[in-house]
């Protein structure tokens, strides 16, 4: 399970490259990400609401959701052999391939036939191309900085909430100017790019895994002989969903709410995570991850009835910034506890639990927009009626208000179910550790 491997030690310069590197790459990702959940209302009215209107909000979930469904399958496929496959190539076709999903996807024409096919391949490929950004930056950066891991995989991970302010900030700007949303999607070539080019002028060093001669059979043997991973998986696939659908969802459903541009609050969201994120590496040295989850859990839960029920600009901040806060502390947490209680599986558990949090958006994100089509179709009294209302008259906005109140009022549910699973999880093994003075710490940040 342990054999003795040569490495040369990466120099200041090349460490500082490497890390500048996989930070645009994330960056990138989440820009990318943004604009996308910026322009799902602008997707919705342009390619669906007028010829597919009982069903555009599930299609629209199926195009962001099959984004994560490409993002599962790397993380299911790629982390335990990134070494094998060369670091330095998965990133470089993996940002490729992020590249050619945001070309696809703006060459969709509203209107036509093959306009649903071309979003969803173009967000398929987009999501497969993050998966390899994510399946590379996460191994590497502890490889970069193996007494530091924490701190700067806490500052790697900042510069997702940052790409989704500056993107969220630049899709307001741009409609004020009546750009096209194609236009607008874009933008993401421009970070992408970036860090393409850097790819020339950096080498990366190989992943903690083969410096500490850990053997590839050793990850899968370590899986095998504890099925516990898999529980955790099972919860990280229901625990993400809780953080995705809420985000895909904002802008329109919150839109028909408050009638607060849900732009402003994915920004506001970000705002929350970036500090969220940057105080949590400090709270984990006096409470328990296990801690952290139920307060997320119960937190996103408030904040969907919050965001549900809100009338009033006070109320949307207070419950966005739940939301934020909520969101941002379940994927390094879940993380958190993986690695305490299975610290051998390597590279491969972790990959496990980032591809179940994703395949879990591909699954969520569609079935919130059915149960949305739904509500509407029953507010209104029936398809045909429906289909008879006229687009942003009073009684259409008044159904779709209604379907966006239940949505998220059922939706809610989950997040308390898990936070209850969470406290049951304290109580039997948490508390049974602390007595041996078990702590858990993060050494991962969240996306």
């Amino acid at each position: 399970m342990i054999s003795k491997t040569t490495v040369i030690a990466p120099t200041p310069s090349m460490i500082a490259r490497a890390f500048v590197v996989c930070w645009i790459a994330l960056f990138a990702a989440g820009f990318a990400m943004m604009l996308k959940l910026c322009l799902s209302g602008t997707l919705k009215a342009v390619f669906f609401d007028t010829t597919s209107p009982l069903t555009s909000a599930a299609m629209v979930g199926s195009i962001m959701g099959i984004t994560y469904l490409g993002f599962a399958i790397c993380n299911s496929l790629l982390p335990p052999f990134i070494d094998a496959l060369n670091i330095k190539r998965v990133l470089f076709v993996g940002l490729l391939i992020f590249n050619a999903g945001i070309a696809v996807m703006i060459t969709a024409v509203p209107g036509s036939e093959s306009a649903y096919q071309v979003l969803w391949t173009g967000a398929l490929l987009h999501g497969i191309g993050w998966g390899c950004i994510e399946s590379v930056v996460n191994p590497v950066v502890p490889s970069l900085y193996p007494h530091d891991k924490a701190a700067k995989l806490n500052r790697l991970h900042t510069s997702w909430p940052l790409g989704w302010i500056l993107a969220g900030l630049l899709s307001i700007t741009l409609e004020k100017y009546e750009f096209g949303w194609d236009y607008m999607f874009a933008l993401a070539f421009v970070p992408a790019t970036i860090a393409l080019i850097m790819m020339f002028f950096v080498q990366f060093p190989p992943t903690e895994r083969v410096t500490n001669g850990v053997s590839f059979k050793g990850m899968w043997k370590e899986v095998a002989l504890k099925p516990g991973i898999f529980v955790l998986v099972g919860v990280m696939f229901l625990a993400l969903a809780c953080e995705v659908v809420p985000q895909n969802w904002l802008d329109i459903v919150v839109g028909q709410t408050s009638g607060i541009k849900g732009t402003w609050l994915l920004i506001y969201v970000a705002i929350a995570y970036f500090f969220a994120r940057s105080i949590a590496e400090y709270v984990l040295k006096k409470v328990h991850a296990v801690t952290i989850l139920i307060f997320a859990c119960l937190a996103i839960s408030l904040a969907l009835i919050g965001l549900a029920h809100s009338h009033s600009t006070v109320q949307t901040l207070l419950a966005a910034a739940l939301l934020g806060v909520g969101g941002s502390l379940l994927w390094p947490n879940m993380l958190a506890v993986a690695s305490e209680r299975y610290p051998n599986t390597g590279a491969l558990g972790i990959g496990m639990l980032c591809a179940a949090g994703m395949a879990s958006g591909y699954v969520f994100v569609p079935w919130v927009g059915g149960l949305y089509d739904g509500f509407k179709i029953e507010a209104a009294g029936g398809a045909e009626a429906f289909k008879a209302l006229v687009p942003d008259s009073a009684e259409w906005l008044k159904v779709n208000a209604y379907a966006a109140v239940k949505s998220f009022e059922l939706f809610a549910v989950l997040p308390l179910v898990l936070a209850l699973y969470f406290f049951v999880d304290h109580r039997l093994v948490v508390r049974k550790k602390s007595k041996g003075n078990t702590v858990c710490h993060s050494n991962f940040a969240g996306q």
